[in-house]
Parts: C-alpha cells; sequence; structure tokens
C-alpha cells in the first residue's frame, strides 16, 4: 500500500481548500491507476483518492512487483509518496484506517451478538469510531475441536482479520480433561500464529457456570477451568497476543444468568459486552496491556 503526498507545494500540485481540488485529484489518481494496471498486470488494485492498495496471490511476488512498478511511474511522473506511510508486502494491514475484529465462540457469543444488536454502540461496540468492524461468529454448542475449520471457512471469502478473539472451551470442560484440552488448545494456537504471524489472539476466558452439563463434580470443574484459562492467558501473551479475564462475572451472582446457570442473563450480557469494548479499546491502543482488566 502507498500514499501520494497531496497539496505538496510544488509546481502544478492542487492544494487543498478549492472547491474542485478533490475531482480533479480523484481524476488524476484514476489516470494513475489505469497506467499501473496496465504496466503490471495486475488488476487487483484499490484506491481511494491517495490512497493506493495492491493485492495479489499469498507468497506470490505480484504485490511487491506491483509496488515498484508503481513507485517508477510516480518517480517518471514527479508524484511524491510518503514514504513513511508506504507498508511493504503483507497478509494484514489497515486500509483506509479500519481494522477487523472476529469473535468466535460458541452460546456465549451467539447470544452476544444478538444483545449488542441494540444496545447504543451496535455490532461494533463503538469501536467504529477508532476504526475498527466487528465481525460475530458464534455458533451454539461449539466446541474447541471446531476452531480451525469455521476460521478457515471464513478466510475463503474474508481477508485475514487484525484482531481473533476466542471464546471457546466451555463446552469441552466435563468431556476432556484440563490437560488434554490445554494441549489441543497450545496446538491450535501455535498453528495459528506460524501461518498468520500478524494476526494478533485475543484469548477470553472461560467464564464461570452455575451449572455445568456432563459434570460430575462441579468444583472440581470450576478447577479445570481456572487451570486452563491461566495456562491459555500465559500462551497467548508468549505469542504476543492479549488476554480477557472476566473476573466480574461470578457464578454466586445469579442475576448475572438466566434460569438454565448456563447462559448470561441481560445483565450478565451487558457485563461480558462492556469487557468486550473496554479490552479491545485497551488493546488497540500502540503499547497497551496486553491483560484486559489491568
Amino acid at each position: 500500500m502507498s500514499t501520494i503526498v497531496l497539496g505538496r507545494a510544488r509546481h502544478g500540485a492542487v492544494g487543498y481548500g478549492a472547491s474542485i481540488s478533490c475531482s480533479l485529484f480523484e481524476k488524476f489518481s484514476t489516470a494513475l491507476h489505469w497506467v499501473t494496471e496496465l504496466t503490471s498486470g495486475n488488476s487487483n488494485i484499490l484506491h481511494y483518492l491517495d490512497d493506493f492498495l495492491f493485492g495479489g496471490e499469498a507468497n506470490s511476488p505480484t504485490c511487491q512487483e506491483t509496488l515498484e512498478t508503481f513507485k517508477k511511474i510516480c518517480s517518471d511522473w514527479g508524484v511524491p509518496l510518503a514514504e513513511d506511510k508506504t507498508v511493504q508486502p503483507t497478509e494484514i494491514l489497515t486500509f483506509l484506517g479500519v481494522k477487523t475484529i472476529w469473535l468466535i465462540g460458541s452460546s456465549i457469543v451467539y447470544w452476544a451478538n444478538k444483545e449488542a444488536s441494540s444496545r447504543p454502540g451496535g455490532l461494533h461496540l463503538g469501536l467504529q469510531n477508532t476504526g475498527a468492524h466487528m465481525i460475530w461468529i458464534g455458533q451454539r454448542g461449539m466446541k474447541w475441536g471446531d476452531l480451525n475449520t469455521v476460521f478457515e471457512q471464513r478466510l475463503l471469502n474474508r481477508p485475514l482479520p487484525s484482531f481473533l478473539v476466542i471464546q471457546l472451551g466451555s463446552n469441552d470442560l466435563g468431556i476432556s480433561t484440563s490437560e488434554k484440552l490445554f494441549s489441543d488448545i497450545e496446538c491450535d494456537l501455535l498453528r495459528l500464529h506460524a501461518l498468520y504471524p500478524a494476526l494478533k489472539i485475543i484469548w477470553s476466558d472461560i467464564l464461570m457456570r452455575r451449572y455445568w452439563h456432563n459434570a460430575n463434580c462441579g468444583q472440581a470443574i470450576e478447577r479445570a477451568r481456572k487451570r486452563v484459562n491461566l495456562r491459555v492467558k500465559n500462551l497467548v501473551l508468549s505469542i504476543g497476543g492479549c488476554a480477557i479475564r472476566h473476573s466480574n462475572i461470578r457464578a454466586k451472582e445469579s442475576n448475572l444468568f438466566r434460569y438454565d446457570g448456563t447462559h448470561l442473563s441481560k445483565i450478565g450480557n451487558d457485563i461480558y459486552l462492556n469487557n468486550l469494548q473496554g479490552a479491545l479499546e485497551q488493546f488497540m491502543r500502540s503499547g497497551g496491556p496486553a491483560v484486559f482488566p489491568q
């Protein structure tokens, strides 16, 4: 991706402020777009005024070659580029300031999605003001073993997100031991990190429940939940990710849960969504703490 310097003080430049400036500059950018596409043979080019985006197959030289072609044309035409805003080929970047956040999980995500749609800030939790776009992927009954399939299927027709929030594991407790569950989580998260190193993985703690299905002893499941959360948090932090703790959602507070003791009530969902919003705002700030709450 590269950015043309708009309004540079030089002969023939289009300055800011004039009513016709944007129209003239867009005509110029369209011409530059067309010549770059024709010269490079790459039709996967987008532009918005002075921002240009070049696409291509993963692990191919297409993006780099198109960028070099674009730079040469700009040099020949005397068009200055903002080198500090030029990004070398990568599998993930922010274009026009938009950061995509995927939230994948089981019924917790499914019901939180529905609750978010009626809240102030909407499905994007008010984060659209910071250039973020939320995509909710909630499947009732989803288990950890479903993550890779769901993620890869979504990638077939969507670009890689900037952030991946994972809310999974609760439906595996009581079926798998905590050691087996952590081993599966560790394997899959390390795989994701190796395949998509620019993807920021965010672990959202497995929530408390008042009632655990498939559990002979609720206290044993609670101990397993704590062990898994702690180990996964440390793992995610070690690969540059983040963690959300949800320490304010406690099983002893019955008003946070529905009658089944498993799913969150409206109050519980409000707290959960507030946690998500606060955490994501913190994580998107450069240099911010990697665990929420601090």
